[in-house]
């Protein structure tokens, strides 16, 4: 039955490409040199903390089969507008033509506050023109693709991270990401430079945007396989340890591993809450994360209700990170 209702449900084939032109070229705001602020040579991207959304353009299906699906994002530029969110999850989806559509999962809960990854990223891309002054975005691209060679219209995503640079760079441009290239800053690799030299300084990532592969099995292995050193590539895979040849970025560490991991360098995402749970439990993770200085806290809530919501206590849109930052760190310095 479960198997039935998947293929019954699925997208409705492969979207129309964007209508709207790429970032900076048309209708959309001249790219200008970012901001900069008086501690951006100092003060690094390990010392701040943000919010971030997780599964950040999912809206509720008509109907609920589980209760972690029981939320909606809103859309993407209320998120880093208004709502200063600072770090999103996408989860892609191949489809027969090599585009690429957004949404969690095909048939129980396919709803997208923006369908296409062309349409989000473009979303971002122009928010980021209008903002050039904002603490750098981090994309999490989460190949969803387990039901993907099954559903009408899809196919696997393996071997096909080529093609999703080539979708960033069709909307952004180059130097407005920050990539492994620059990471590396005249070291062997990633884990090298992130050992040596910790985090870039935010005069480095200022009005820029990081992508990550979030996946630690075949994916990844398939893009590092294509280029050890990623020499040349825009996606930070996902870290395991600090010892990791790409060890830069990680996604949901345990809060007590942080005290090693910040020793290291590394910069930490991840969920903090969850739809499932209760208020109670929700909080009880948010604080624990918080305190121990995740960096980008992801959540289901956002927004700010009558209920549990995914609060910073000490600064919006970007707080002083309580367990790395100077003592004499402000949130203004940050954003």
């Amino acid at each position: 039955m479960w198997w039935l209702l998947l293929f019954a449900c699925g997208p409705d084939g492969p979207a129309a490409p964007p209508a709207t032109p790429a970032c900076g070229i048309a209708g959309t705001p001249d790219w200008r040199e970012p901001a900069s602020l008086p501690r951006d040579g100092e003060l690094t991207l390990a010392h701040l903390q943000a919010r971030g959304t997780h599964n950040s353009t999912h809206q509720e299906p008509d109907v609920v089969l589980d209760a972690s699906h029981a939320y909606t994002q809103p859309p993407l530029p209320e998120q880093l507008g208004s709502l200063g969110v600072r770090q999103l999850e996408l989860d892609i989806h191949l489809r027969d033509d090599g585009g690429f559509d957004v949404f969690h999962l095909p048939g129980i809960d396919p709803i997208s506050s923006c369908p296409t990854l062309a349409e989000c990223l473009e979303q971002v891309c122009v928010w980021s023109a209008s903002n050039r002054e904002h603490a750098p975005v981090l994309i999490w691209f989460e190949p969803k693709d387990e039901l993907d060679g099954l559903t009408p219209g899809f196919q696997p995503f393996t071997g096909q991270t080529g093609a999703l640079e080539d979708e960033i760079l069709s909307i952004f441009p180059r130097d407005r990401v920050y990539a492994p290239d620059d990471w590396r800053r005249g070291q062997a690799d990633l884990g090298t430079a992130t050992a040596a030299l910790g985090p870039p300084t935010l005069d480095q990532v200022r009005g820029k945007v990081l992508f990550g592969l979030l996946d630690s099995g075949d994916h990844r292995a398939d893009y590092l396989a294509e280029s050890p050193d990623l020499a040349g590539r825009l996606l930070f895979p996902d870290t395991d340890a600090p010892t990791d040849s790409f060890a830069a970025l990680v996604k949901d560490a345990d809060p007590a591993e942080l005290p090693a991991l910040h020793a290291a360098g590394l910069v930490v995402t991840g969920n903090v809450d969850g739809a499932s749970d209760s208020e109670a439990d929700n909080t009880a993770s948010r604080d624990a994360a918080l305190a121990a200085g995740l960096h980008y806290a992801a959540t289901d809530f956002p927004a700010e209700g009558p209920g549990y919501w995914m609060a910073l206590p000490a600064g919006d849109p970007v707080a002083c990170n309580p367990a790395t930052a100077p003592a004499d760190c402000v949130a203004a310095d940050l954003e």
